[in-house]
């Protein structure tokens, strides 16, 4: 599913520094719809690359990433690991959750436009998780275009920083990795309104499942078990990856 298409999303509540939970679900009781005209400030503070209105150049692979097979495990992800690297970086998120959403979102295919006109590797919706994710990066009020949410760099980006913004608007709180992941794809696939007006505080991961599992779509029940999995099986992937890049770059060095 796409990024934007639950509910109005991230459109429920309007920019706020930190809610608490009582507010969050007072705010999406009364139904208020506006648009986040504010990016949240990161703790600690960033001054966030400005985003360019043309489509970025591609980020020059690795030697390592440039010689890999086309059978390699990571080969269909191979043009795309220099900027999942650099946004899961600046946006604080694993490496491997960008890939196993990427994988189930487009298959790493960077045109990829659904019926919904979602665009792009992360599956991103123009008006909504676009438009809010532009707004978190830069304050502007801006429906970011198709040419730039097909650019791969600027797609992963955006993508990322609405994983982020997701974290800071909703579920900074949540000290638990495992329920901060299911958290955030949740509201990613569903629409953080649909889990505000379901999950009563306090809750822990078994809850948020069973919660998904009673009210959810099908859809979003399979999208979590499949992009975790997923995760798991990038996280393997990267770990020897860089276990067998270590290992030839001390053969190379080896007198």
């Amino acid at each position: 599913m796409q990024a934007g298409t639950g509910s109005t999303h991230s459109r429920l509540l309007p920019p706020c520094a930190r809610l608490s939970w009582a507010t969050l679900a007072l705010a999406v009781a009364a139904g208020v719809e506006q648009a986040h005209a504010h990016p949240m400030p990161s703790s600690p503070p960033r001054e966030p690359t400005p985003i360019s209105a043309e489509p970025t150049a591609a980020a020059e692979p690795s030697p390592a990433t440039a010689a890999m097979a086309a059978d390699h495990p990571l080969s269909a992800a191979a043009p795309y690991l220099a900027s999942v690297r650099r946004w899961a970086r600046e946006y604080q998120l694993p490496e491997s959750l960008l890939l196993a959403m990427i994988h189930t979102e487009s298959r790493f295919n960077p045109q990829a436009r659904s019926g919904a006109n979602a665009l792009g590797l992360m599956q991103l919706i123009p008006e909504y998780a676009g438009a809010d994710a532009w707004a978190f990066l830069t304050g502007e009020k801006r429906v970011p275009s198709d040419s730039e949410l097909l650019d791969p760099d600027t797609n992963i980006r955006l993508g990322a920083a609405y994983l982020r913004m997701l974290r800071e608007h909703y579920w900074r709180d949540i000290d638990d990795p495992a329920l901060l992941q299911a958290l955030m794809l949740a509201s990613y696939n569903w629409g953080v309104g649909n889990l505000l007006r379901r999950l009563k505080s306090p809750f822990d991961l078994a809850t948020l499942e069973k919660v998904i599992e009673r009210s959810a779509p099908r859809e979003t029940v399979g999208y979590l078990r499949v992009v975790r999995q997923r995760a798991r099986h990038y996280e393997a992937l990267l770990l020897a990856d860089a276990e067998r890049a270590t290992t030839q770059l001390t053969a190379d060095d080896a007198p």
